[in-house]
């Protein structure tokens, strides 16, 4: 009997992905202070929306894009690739089984990424801040990053950053969730305690 074999290709040739190639344009900002209280963030009774994240990056020798990432996402199991730097990029992305997640999961070389994913609103845009744990021998605990996605380039210009918000990383090399899983955690970030 010959042995199922699970590859991105295949799910890609199986089934459409979720929207095709998405454009997707987002500045990041780490962030070194919290605009409410601690008690309430980020333990478990916090009355912020959350889920736990833990994803994973798959080495993609040459192909058409740029990271080929896995997700678990609460108890929904997710496959994307992207392409693309800085402010501008694409994504393709894929709902998967849970043994789909684990026979791709043996392509993964790095430890990869736990956080929890808050969703908060201000002044009109949405953010998505993550809070990193410590996730298979990888050491990011404390640090935040703030995500906040545009639907124009007028509004991710107009944006008013919040001072609670911490030197943008948008550009900078390394600072992806693909170079933290792979690398760990830059020289120099100052950690929120």
């Amino acid at each position: 009997m010959a042995k199922l074999q699970v590859t991105l290709e295949g799910i890609a040739k199986a089934r459409p992905s979720i929207k095709g190639w998405e454009p997707e344009m987002e500045r990041r900002f780490l962030v070194e202070a919290l605009p409410f209280r601690t008690d309430d963030f980020p333990g478990t009774r916090s009355s912020y929306p959350h889920l736990p994240i833990v994803q994973f990056y798959v080495k993609n020798d040459g192909a058409e894009y740029d990271k080929f990432r896995l997700r678990r996402i609460g108890n929904s199991f997710f496959a994307s690739v992207k392409r693309g730097k800085g402010l501008f990029r694409e994504e393709k992305k894929w709902e998967i089984l849970e043994y789909e997640f684990r026979a791709l999961m043996r392509g993964v070389e790095w430890p990869g990424v736990k956080k929890t994913r808050y969703y908060l609103e201000w002044e009109g845009e949405n953010i998505e801040l993550d809070v990193f744990h410590r996730h298979n021998g990888g050491n990011l605990k404390g640090l935040v990053i703030a995500e906040v996605e545009f639907s124009s380039l007028r509004r991710a210009e107009m944006f008013e950053v919040p001072e609670w918000f911490g030197t943008e990383i948008t550009w900078k090399k390394g600072y992806g969730n693909g170079s933290f899983a792979k690398r760990g955690m830059p020289d120099g970030i100052r950690l929120l305690r």
